[in-house]
């Protein structure tokens, strides 16, 4: 019987060689910073506002600009930063009977968290934004909109009030005030 040594390794055996990886832990680090700015230079720029709220638009709408006391009607889903579900209104997911529906809110009349007011401001219909809330501008009171859709989606909510949320959100329908 042949023995084999360590360091004759796979082309003894008659293996193809093993997929080559980055050893130098630089060259890694800057390999996957090099990937994230790709990634970020395709999604386009994070808006930062003042109030710590921030989002990133992942499609342009058309029209005239939201502005407070329009109405506004939105398809939405809420994550966690982890990119865990929540809940969403719009999209039939986990197997709600809700394509096409939409959530209506008065914009600037304090209905939904102050962090989505905030961040839809200036979206035009059939403009599409991820944005993040914090905290502190998001579920402040039991008065906060839209409720969850399932006693699931609540479970799930309730338990994250206290961290930043991730919202993507459509406008799919505005009243302009005049």
């Amino acid at each position: 019987m042949t023995s084999l040594h360590c360091s004759q390794g796979r082309a003894a055996l008659g293996a193809p060689p093993a997929k080559q990886f980055r050893t130098n832990i630089d060259d890694a680090r800057e390999e996957g910073e090099r990937r994230r700015e790709e990634k970020e230079r395709a999604e386009g720029p994070i808006v930062k506002l003042p109030s710590g709220v921030k989002y990133r638009e992942l499609a342009v709408g058309t029209g005239e600009a939201l502005r407070p006391g329009d109405l506004v009607s939105v398809y939405y889903t809420i994550y966690r930063l982890s990119g865990l579900y929540i809940d969403s209104v719009g999209y039939g997911k986990e197997g709600k009977d809700d394509v096409g529906d939409a959530f209506t809110f008065e914009l600037g009349a304090g209905q939904v968290p102050q962090g989505v007011e905030q961040g839809v401001l200036g979206m035009c219909i059939g403009g599409r934004r991820r944005i993040l809330v914090p905290p502190k501008l998001g579920w402040i009171n039991d008065g906060v909109l839209p409720r969850p859709t399932s006693g699931a989606a609540e479970r799930r909510l309730l338990r994250h009030t206290n961290e930043p949320l991730l919202f993507e959100i459509e406008i799919v329908k505005t009243k302009h005030r005049t």
